[in-house]
Protein backbone atom coordinates (compact mmCIF):
# COMPACT_ATOMS: atom_id res chain seq x y z
CA UNK A 1 0.00 0.00 0.00
CA UNK A 2 1.27 2.96 -0.97
CA UNK A 3 -0.84 5.79 0.92
CA UNK A 4 0.11 9.58 0.93
CA UNK A 5 -3.04 11.73 3.30
CA UNK A 6 -4.62 15.11 1.84
CA UNK A 7 -2.29 17.61 1.32
CA UNK A 8 0.68 15.78 2.05
CA UNK A 9 0.74 13.17 -0.69
CA UNK A 10 3.46 10.29 -1.78
CA UNK A 11 5.56 11.61 -4.37
CA UNK A 12 7.40 10.70 -7.29
CA UNK A 13 7.76 6.58 -5.92
CA UNK A 14 8.73 4.30 -8.71
CA UNK A 15 8.39 0.36 -8.80
CA UNK A 16 10.30 -1.01 -11.48
CA UNK A 17 10.36 -5.03 -12.44
CA UNK A 18 8.47 -5.75 -9.17
CA UNK A 19 7.38 -8.90 -9.11
CA UNK A 20 3.91 -9.63 -6.70
CA UNK A 21 2.29 -12.84 -6.01
CA UNK A 22 -0.68 -13.91 -3.51
CA UNK A 23 -3.15 -11.23 -2.18
CA UNK A 24 -6.36 -12.29 -0.62
CA UNK A 25 -9.66 -11.98 -1.49
CA UNK A 26 -11.13 -8.12 -1.05
CA UNK A 27 -7.66 -7.13 -1.20
CA UNK A 28 -5.50 -5.30 -3.74
CA UNK A 29 -1.77 -6.71 -4.47
CA UNK A 30 -0.66 -2.97 -5.01
CA UNK A 31 -2.94 -0.01 -3.84
CA UNK A 32 -2.01 3.48 -4.44
CA UNK A 33 -4.11 6.81 -2.15
CA UNK A 34 -3.03 10.04 -2.07
CA UNK A 35 0.05 9.90 -4.34
CA UNK A 36 1.50 11.72 -7.07
CA UNK A 37 3.87 11.21 -9.66
CA UNK A 38 4.05 7.57 -9.05
CA UNK A 39 4.79 4.89 -11.43
CA UNK A 40 4.47 1.06 -11.59
CA UNK A 41 6.64 -0.22 -14.24
CA UNK A 42 7.68 -3.62 -16.08
CA UNK A 43 6.14 -5.29 -13.01
CA UNK A 44 4.18 -8.54 -12.86
CA UNK A 45 1.24 -9.56 -10.35
CA UNK A 46 -0.09 -12.81 -10.40
CA UNK A 47 -2.16 -15.77 -8.72
CA UNK A 48 -4.31 -13.12 -6.74
CA UNK A 49 -7.72 -13.59 -5.18
CA UNK A 50 -8.52 -9.96 -4.58
CA UNK A 51 -7.74 -6.76 -6.98
CA UNK A 52 -4.33 -6.80 -8.83
CA UNK A 53 -3.86 -3.21 -8.94
CA UNK A 54 -5.90 -0.14 -7.18
CA UNK A 55 -5.46 3.42 -7.53
CA UNK A 56 -7.79 5.08 -5.01
CA UNK A 57 -8.30 8.90 -4.14
CA UNK A 58 -6.09 11.80 -4.45
CA UNK A 59 -3.66 10.30 -7.02
CA UNK A 60 -2.31 12.12 -10.30
CA UNK A 61 -0.42 11.88 -12.99
CA UNK A 62 -0.54 7.69 -11.97
CA UNK A 63 1.45 5.37 -14.84
CA UNK A 64 0.88 2.01 -15.03
CA UNK A 65 3.28 0.76 -18.05
CA UNK A 66 4.48 -2.50 -19.68
CA UNK A 67 3.17 -4.83 -16.58
CA UNK A 68 2.01 -8.33 -16.69
CA UNK A 69 -1.17 -9.31 -14.90
CA UNK A 70 -2.33 -12.67 -14.58
CA UNK A 71 -4.53 -15.01 -12.57
CA UNK A 72 -6.14 -12.05 -11.02
CA UNK A 73 -9.44 -12.93 -9.82
CA UNK A 74 -11.32 -10.00 -9.44
CA UNK A 75 -10.01 -7.27 -11.58
CA UNK A 76 -6.68 -6.45 -12.98
CA UNK A 77 -6.59 -2.50 -12.80
CA UNK A 78 -9.26 -0.47 -10.98
CA UNK A 79 -9.01 3.51 -11.34
CA UNK A 80 -12.06 4.81 -8.97
CA UNK A 81 -12.18 8.09 -7.37
CA UNK A 82 -14.40 9.78 -5.24
CA UNK A 83 -18.40 10.02 -6.58
CA UNK A 84 -18.71 13.44 -4.83
CA UNK A 85 -15.09 14.48 -3.20
CA UNK A 86 -15.49 17.10 -0.40
CA UNK A 87 -11.75 19.02 -1.93
CA UNK A 88 -10.38 18.92 -5.62
CA UNK A 89 -7.21 17.34 -4.23
CA UNK A 90 -9.23 14.10 -3.69
CA UNK A 91 -10.03 13.63 -7.56
CA UNK A 92 -8.34 10.94 -9.04
CA UNK A 93 -6.73 12.48 -12.44
CA UNK A 94 -4.57 11.93 -15.23
CA UNK A 95 -3.78 8.33 -15.18
CA UNK A 96 -2.00 6.56 -17.64
CA UNK A 97 -2.45 2.82 -18.15
CA UNK A 98 -0.56 1.64 -21.24
CA UNK A 99 1.20 -1.43 -22.74
CA UNK A 100 0.08 -4.13 -20.05
CA UNK A 101 -0.77 -7.65 -20.93
CA UNK A 102 -3.74 -9.25 -18.73
CA UNK A 103 -4.47 -12.43 -19.03
CA UNK A 104 -6.88 -15.35 -16.92
CA UNK A 105 -8.29 -12.09 -15.21
CA UNK A 106 -12.04 -11.89 -13.09
CA UNK A 107 -14.05 -9.16 -12.56
CA UNK A 108 -13.53 -6.21 -14.74
CA UNK A 109 -10.13 -6.08 -16.30
CA UNK A 110 -9.45 -2.76 -16.64
CA UNK A 111 -11.93 -0.32 -14.62
CA UNK A 112 -11.80 3.35 -14.53
CA UNK A 113 -14.58 5.70 -12.97
CA UNK A 114 -15.33 9.06 -11.44
CA UNK A 115 -11.91 9.80 -13.19
CA UNK A 116 -10.63 12.76 -14.99
CA UNK A 117 -7.96 12.32 -18.20
CA UNK A 118 -7.77 8.56 -17.81
CA UNK A 119 -5.94 7.19 -20.75
CA UNK A 120 -6.45 3.26 -21.26
CA UNK A 121 -4.31 2.42 -24.77
CA UNK A 122 -1.97 -0.32 -26.27
CA UNK A 123 -3.19 -2.90 -23.77
CA UNK A 124 -4.02 -6.50 -24.50
CA UNK A 125 -6.40 -8.31 -22.36
CA UNK A 126 -7.06 -12.14 -23.23
CA UNK A 127 -8.71 -14.98 -21.92
CA UNK A 128 -10.67 -12.74 -19.39
CA UNK A 129 -13.26 -14.76 -17.01
CA UNK A 130 -14.91 -11.26 -16.19
CA UNK A 131 -18.21 -9.57 -17.41
CA UNK A 132 -16.41 -6.96 -19.28
CA UNK A 133 -12.96 -6.51 -20.33
CA UNK A 134 -12.47 -2.56 -20.20
CA UNK A 135 -15.04 -0.13 -18.30
CA UNK A 136 -14.97 3.60 -17.41
CA UNK A 137 -16.98 6.08 -16.60
CA UNK A 138 -19.22 6.46 -13.40
CA UNK A 139 -20.46 9.92 -13.17
CA UNK A 140 -23.72 10.71 -12.11
CA UNK A 141 -24.73 12.94 -15.26
CA UNK A 142 -23.56 13.11 -18.74
CA UNK A 143 -21.87 16.73 -18.80
CA UNK A 144 -19.71 15.09 -16.00
CA UNK A 145 -19.03 11.89 -18.10
CA UNK A 146 -17.97 13.71 -20.70
CA UNK A 147 -15.84 15.98 -19.32
CA UNK A 148 -14.54 12.97 -17.38
CA UNK A 149 -11.69 12.94 -21.06
CA UNK A 150 -11.66 9.09 -21.05
CA UNK A 151 -9.83 7.80 -23.64
CA UNK A 152 -9.49 4.42 -24.53
CA UNK A 153 -7.64 3.10 -27.53
CA UNK A 154 -5.62 0.40 -29.48
CA UNK A 155 -6.45 -2.13 -26.83
CA UNK A 156 -6.43 -5.16 -28.31
CA UNK A 157 -8.79 -7.59 -26.55
CA UNK A 158 -8.80 -11.53 -27.57
CA UNK A 159 -10.90 -14.19 -25.98
CA UNK A 160 -12.51 -12.61 -23.26
CA UNK A 161 -15.16 -13.12 -21.25
CA UNK A 162 -15.14 -16.76 -20.94
CA UNK A 163 -17.04 -16.89 -17.86
CA UNK A 164 -20.01 -14.75 -19.16
CA UNK A 165 -22.54 -14.90 -22.45
CA UNK A 166 -24.50 -11.78 -21.81
CA UNK A 167 -22.59 -8.38 -22.12
CA UNK A 168 -20.21 -6.96 -24.08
Amino acid sequence: TVKGNLGQPVRNLRFYGLTFEGATAKNAAISYEFAHACEFVDGEIRSCSGTGLYIHKGCYQTRILNNKLETIDNGGIYVIGPTQPGDGREITRETLISRNKLSDCGGINILANYTLMTTISHNYLTKTRGRYGIDVGGWSNLEEAIDGGYLVEYNHLDDVQMDADDSG
